[in-house]
């Protein structure tokens, strides 16, 4: 009997070979469900000072993690920070993503004229560094004194004397 595998199935199959893997993914759900429940954990507020306990080393009577020079719990700073982190990075990434297939769609929509021309834009650029036989000349490019020709020399020595290789 053969037995079917679908992609979610081999997903996890590949993830529990490797066991740094698992753990990472481990860390980063115990993160995510940390995040989800800040407002409902018993912490102080992060922003209100208390100087009276203020430079409290870790695992003192209800900080966890101390207290930073006036007073704030750490924990609840490092939580409610971390909250903030990860809305930061989805509301970047979802933008990045709306923007380049905006960018994708008008240029679907318009049959390549966006492409076309960013295509003329870089064959411009292309041959200005270029000798008007569109060839730059290895043999003729000279390296600098006491080392071997890599090639950057060539592109600097042609834009240098206006496309043509020396």
């Amino acid at each position: 009997m053969v037995e079917k595998t679908t992609p979610a199935l081999e997903f996890w199959q590949r993830l529990n070979r490797n066991r740094l893997s698992t753990v990472g993914l481990l860390m980063l759900g115990l993160i995510f469900a940390l995040c989800l429940i800040t407002p409902w954990l018993p912490l102080p507020d992060p922003d209100v000072t208390d100087l009276a306990n203020r430079l409290k080393t870790p695992l003192t009577s209800n900080h966890w993690l101390g207290t930073d020079e006036l007073g704030r719990d750490l924990l609840s700073r490092l939580l409610w920070g971390t909250r903030v982190s990860l809305v930061v990075g989805f509301v970047a990434t979802l933008a990045a993503a709306l923007v380049g297939s905006l960018i994708g769609l008008v240029s679907g929509y318009f049959q390549g004229w966006i492409d076309s021309w960013k295509g003329h834009a870089s064959v411009a650029e292309r041959s200005e560094q270029t000798s008007p036989d569109h060839s730059l000349r290895h043999d003729h490019a000279e390296p600098s004194p006491g080392r071997r020709n890599s090639g950057h020399e060539v592109s600097v020595n042609s834009v240098a004397s206006g496309g043509q290789a020396k």
